[in-house]
């Protein structure tokens, strides 16, 4: 797909995400294709996401769903501004994705990076490496998608 059809693509799609305020699903392509660092706000972003599957004795047989904590970083080191917000992730899987709204976790001023989680994801193998997608936000900007590419899927026991 040009880059020209897939930026059109997914500005349509984060319009009308934008509009419905759910959060819809993406071809695993179209999140492949996000950029790994974007620059909103005047400050140079980078995703670094942690996904986690617990099986610890207390969890089902088959372990507790997926946890996705996804941490955006200033890639200079300088503090976020307060006005950018995750509030949708996707993550892709082969050929499945899954998608969820962002909670976020925690953000302080004065901090280099902030940190949201998705939880309740699918139960993907531990082991798996997965694309991790954020959308971002920054009044009056438009949308922007950032990517982690090949994430491992770990496991507590």
């Amino acid at each position: 797909m040009s880059r020209r059809l897939w930026l059109t693509s997914a500005l349509t799609a984060l319009v009308a995400c934008a509009a419905s305020d759910a959060i819809a699903p993406l071809p695993p392509d179209e999140l492949r294709a996000a950029p790994l660092v974007i620059t909103i706000a005047g400050q140079t972003l980078s995703l670094e996401p942690s996904l986690w599957r617990d099986f610890q004795p207390s969890s089902p047989p088959n372990g507790r769903p997926l946890v996705a904590f996804l941490r955006v970083r200033s890639t200079d080191s300088t503090a976020l501004k307060a006005t950018i917000h995750v509030d949708a992730v996707w993550i892709a899987n082969g050929s499945e994705t899954w998608s969820s709204a962002a909670g976020e976790e925690y953000v302080a001023p004065g901090r280099a990076f902030y940190q949201a989680v998705a939880r309740d994801g699918p139960k993907w193998s531990p082991g798996d490496r997965v694309d991790v997608v954020v959308r971002l936000r920054e009044a009056p900007s438009a949308p922007q998608l950032l990517r982690a590419a090949g994430q491992l899927i770990l496991r507590t026991d």
